[in-house]
């Protein structure tokens, strides 16, 4: 049967620096929604059986804006969880607790972005610098999350490192990460998986991307940590 809609072509081929500057220099999106979804066998591993594959489950829907406003609504075996940001609020919202915990962010986080990225000649540096501790394979170039996108293979040289990978994949337009997975030295499937799927890149109302929390939940207001030293 034939697949239902479009399905992208992965990008061109390209050097891994050049790739590494298109993402930090991409252009904003209009907006995104889709799914996010935690996985793995890590603390499962380490001796905490199926109380470990549930602290490492978790699925959550997610909405972000252009402007810096979004949410995610997590669902996992501990009940559900809602996250919401703007450039001046962080807020962690728990249902089964009627409570929610909100953080007020400095405004230089929120004008972040704003620096120049590193170019491909600094990019190439770093990796050359890199090389000599970590095996980097890539840009490949692939479809991930329906988007055309770039994945790269990160393998530790240390023999004594419990890591035995790192896979990253992004998308090749907008820079955004797609997936991210670790995987143990001699193991086959990640230990520890983020991933995006269901992801539509489209604008996205306020309304919709906004975390409203109930008027009747208990709201604990949350300094930002400070270096007492300087106070910033």
């Amino acid at each position: 049967s034939a697949l239902a809609g479009p399905y992208p072509a992965p990008p061109a081929p390209t050097s891994l620096a050049q790739a590494i500057h298109d993402a930090l220099s991409a252009p904003p999106t209009p907006g995104l929604t889709g799914t996010a979804t935690l996985s793995g066998n890590l603390l499962s591993d380490i001796g905490l059986g199926s109380l470990g594959a549930s602290l490492t489950s978790a699925t959550g829907q997610f909405w972000a804006t252009n402007d810096g406003v979004g949410k995610v609504e997590v669902q996992s075996a501990f009940g559900s969880v809602d996250v919401g940001w703007t450039k001046q609020t962080f807020t962690l919202y728990l249902p089964s607790a009627n409570a929610a915990y909100q953080l007020q962010l400095p405004t230089a986080l929120g004008d972040a972005g704003s620096a120049q990225p590193p170019t491909v000649a600094q990019i190439n540096q770093a990796l050359s610098m890199l090389s000599g501790e970590i095996t980097v394979s890539g840009p490949q170039p692939t479809v991930v999350a329906n988007q055309p996108a770039y994945s790269v293979s990160l393998v530790p040289k240390d023999d004594s490192s419990l890591i035995g990978e790192v896979d990253v994949a992004w998308d090749a337009t907008y820079g955004i990460p797609l997936q991210v997975s670790i995987t143990g030295k001699g193991q086959s499937t990640p230990a520890l998986e983020i991933a995006l799927s269901n992801l539509k890149i489209a604008a996205v109302s306020a309304g919709d991307a906004t975390l409203t929390v109930p008027a009747a939940t208990k709201v604990e207001q949350l300094p930002f940590p400070t270096d007492k030293a300087t106070g910033h």
